[in-house]
Order: C-alpha cells, then structure tokens, then sequence
C-alpha cells in the first residue's frame, strides 16, 4: 500500500472497478448512472476513465469551466479542452468574444490531431454548431521558418479563413502587410505574430507587443488557426446565399431589409464582417457539431443528465421563440433559422453514457465518497484531528492556495506535511499515515474511504470558495 499515487489509490476503489466494468460490458444497453462524487472529484474521475480507457471523455456541465478549474490541480493531468457556449444569442449581430471562439477553435484542432483528451462542454455549448471538419482541417496550417511559399499566398489564405486586414494588427483576427513582413493576430495567441520574408521563405517568426512594437518571443514554426468559427470561402459561400435570398423579408421593416441585404451582399465577397455570425446557419444545410471532431463517439460524462437536457431544450425553444417574436414585429425575416441543434440529435452520437448525479439513485453505482468534514470555525482543533487521523493511517492531502497557513496550524502538533511542486496523478506518492499540501483550488474535498484518502480544499478549511476565474484564450501548448 505504501507509495502509491492518486491513480493507484482510484484503482483500488471497489466503485471504480465497476464503473469501469460497466463501460467496458458495451454499447447497446442503458446508461450506466452513478452518485456519491463531490463536485470537486468530477473532473478526477473524468481524467481516471481518460486514462484507463484510453479513450476521449466527454463532460457535459451546466458549468464546464468549474471542471476546467478543478483537473488543473493536477499537474500530470493533460488540460481539459473547454469548448464553451457563445455569450451572445444566435441572431445577435454581435459576434462572440475572442476568447470563446479561440477555446472552441482550440478544442476542434486539438481533437483533430488525434490522442485522447478530456473536453468539458456545457450544453448550450454543444448546441452552436461547428464547421464540417473535413472544412476546418483546410484552415490549420503550419508555418516554418525555411518554408517557401511567400507573402501572396499567405494574404490569400488569411483573407479565405476568416482575418481582416488593417492598417495595424491590435486585436484577435487581424492581420496587416508592409513590403515583405506580414503581421498576424492568430485567436489562439495572447500577442499578434510578425512573419518576415526574404523573397518568398519565411525568414524569421517572432511574437511582438503591440503597443511598443517590440519583439519578445521567437519561433521556428506556428500553426495558425482560422479567424472565425466558420470559413469564408467561395466553396462554402455560394450555396449559403441561395439559402439566404429565400429568406421572406416581406414583414420587415425597411431599415432591417436593406440591412440583411447588406450582409448577404458582403457574404459574397466572402470576407469577413461584424454581423456575419448571424448567417452562420445557413452555410450549410446540415450543421456539423463538436461530436464530430472525435475519431470515435466518446465517452460522455453527463453531471445531472435532466437538468443539462432541460437546459439545452429550453435553451433552444426560448431562441425559437425569440426568434418568432421579432419576425412578427418586422426586426428579422420570417423563417430564420436558429441554427442550434437539438439535444436528441447530440445525444443520439454519444458514446457509453455515464449519468453522473448528486442524489443516489436506484440501480446507481454509489462511489461512496463523501466531503470531508469541515473545520471552519475550528481551526483550534485541526491540527489535532489530523494528528488523530494519521495515526490511524489515513492519507491527508492538502489542496490550498493557503499552505503556509495550514503548515503554520499544524505545527501545534509538530506535524508537517511534505510540500509538493506539482500534484502528479502516477508519481506522487501518498503513502498511509502522511500528510501532503500543494499550492492548488478544487471547489470542494473529497474523501475516499477505500483507500483512506482524505482531501482537504479551502472550502472545508476556511469557508473560503474559489473565486470565479477569468476566461483566458488558450495557449499554443495546452
């Protein structure tokens, strides 16, 4: 029993035994349910089937990001791909922010290129289709310093994927021309990229800052990404403005009329837009979704299956509905289409379904794990029950962004945990009747009663929630 890791101790827990032989027994019969998981486990649990399966996870959450947050705890764990759902409505003009489309853009090429991961969606996310990926695929390209195919076939590529040029690059999706440099703002980057040619090879790749103009990074090779969710190429676009002068603008107020017209007069020039989003649906008849990015169905983790079905159906009909309301009073066409797809149609591409639920359920597979008890309120007596509880060979791990507050609590005793840099699931040893505290946040502890583990986070130890993190665009190397 001595020094084994996280993943060891989750192999040795009888529930996980079964769930994994429950996947294992195939598809064809009832989703396998189970309870008994803290919120702050979920994302572990995704990672252990990941890995013991060898094969992409699917976690569908009302709050995906909470799981994002919650798996990067550990650090051996690959990153959880977020594909999130867009801030703004189907029909609004207003495109989504920069760094939803760059997680969901993200998401789909790293899926393309194979391996297993996990992915956290909520389902509204899931819903807002995604581009064909035999058509995504055309707009990943890489670019090396030595490659020569010149400054001309670099515009055209960034003009066909979605980039709009400008004077001077300053934000995601632009890109600007001067002689034989081109400045480019992938999505997926946190600073814009300066390509220079001599003659038509790549003579050097650097990441610069935009205000000073300074270069900071270099590179040998980029991939570079589209701009936009959907691709605005010829092949794609001409088929859509079909679609599009079908639409009835008879109930329409003029002003809107002519502004419809407007953009589906810019669709065919096939560049992008502000506004574009909004005939999103009608590039192709059929909507490609994220489902459609993995070599095989996943596995799909469902936290709280009815509500996240309730979610996205209601999600769907209140659009409609909207949708309905404005074409009766002449600010959209008649007929419009949402361009959201139906939860049954997601569902029916699933994997072996996993239904993860709060509440044990009859026929559930109940892990048995349970939050630890909570100390807040009693922090004169912490270091005496976790004295207690290593004595009786309890494994107690500390996941605190406070650890020099809960070794200086612990000193009462004369206990101190073994600090660790990182929290490997594989190599961090736990052995029974130690205490370990790495600089991390989970939403809340867990216990596991197999194998003696006790986790503490900061709710249970100061009442203290993790704060809500920032969306950030995801790095090249998550």
């Amino acid at each position: 029993m001595a020094g084994q890791g996280l993943d060891q101790l989750l192999d040795g827990e009888p529930g996980m035994v079964r769930l994994l032989e429950a996947i294992r027994a195939g598809k064809g019969v009832q989703p396998v349910a189970i309870s008994g998981v803290p919120e702050g486990a979920w994302s572990l649990v995704a990672e252990y089937l990941r890995a013991r399966l060898n094969t992409n996870v699917l976690v569908v959450a009302a709050d995906p990001q909470a799981l994002v947050d919650d798996l990067a705890a550990f650090d051996s764990a690959p990153a959880v791909l977020h594909y999130p759902a867009a801030d703004v409505l189907p029909m609004d003009r207003t495109p989504p922010s920069d760094e939803i489309v760059a997680a969901r853009l993200h998401t789909q090429a790293t899926l393309a290129r194979g391996g297993s991961r996990v992915v956290a969606a909520s389902p509204l996310g899931l819903s807002r289709p995604a581009p064909a990926p035999e058509s995504f695929r055309g707009g990943v390209r890489e670019l090396k310093v030595g490659s020569g195919e010149g400054t001309d076939w670099l515009v055209s590529w960034l003009v066909e994927w979605g980039y709009s040029r400008e004077a001077q690059v300053d934000a995601a999706g632009q890109f600007a021309v001067r002689g034989g440099i081109v400045d480019v703002f992938p999505p997926t980057e946190s600073r814009p990229l300066r390509v220079e040619f001599f003659g038509d090879e790549v003579e050097s790749i650097r990441g610069f800052e935009v205000q000073s103009q300074a270069s900071i990074t270099r590179h040998t090779e980029i991939t570079l990404l589209p701009a936009r969710e959907f691709p605005h190429r010829q092949a794609e676009v001409e088929p859509a403005l079909e679609r599009l002068r079908a639409l009835d603008f008879s109930a329409c107020l003029p002003e809107v009329a002519d502004q419809w017209r407007d953009h589906i007069a810019h669709l065919a020039e096939a560049g992008y837009f502000a506004g574009v989003e909004t005939l999103y649906p009608y590039l192709t008849e059929k909507p490609s979704s994220l489902l459609d990015y993995f070599p095989e169905p996943p596995v799909v983790l469902l936290v709280e299956a009815e509500r996240v079905r309730a979610q996205a159906e209601r999600y769907r009909m209140d659009t409609e509905e909207l949708i309905a309301s404005e074409a009766e009073h002449g600010e959209l066409p008649r007929g419009l289409r949402s361009g959201l797809i139906p939860w049954a149609e997601l569902e029916a591409r699933f994997g072996r379904v996993v239904g993860l639920e709060r509440v044990h359920e009859p026929g559930a597979i109940d892990l048995g794990w349970q939050p630890p008890p909570t100390m807040v309120g009693r922090t004169d007596s912490i270091a005496a029950e976790v004295k207690a509880s290593l004595a009786g060979g309890e494994r107690i791990l500390f996941a605190t962004r406070h650890v020099d507050r809960v070794a200086s609590l612990l000193e009462t005793q004369r206990i101190r945990p073994a600090v660790v840099e990182e929290l490997d699931l594989g190599a961090t040893e736990i052995p029974p009747g130690t205490a370990l505290a790495v600089d991390a946040s989970l939403r809340t502890g867990f216990q596991l009663p197999a194998s003696s583990l006790r986790v503490y986070s900061d709710l249970e130890l100061f009442g203290l929630a993790r704060p809500e993190r920032r969306r950030r665009r995801p790095g090249r190397t998550a």
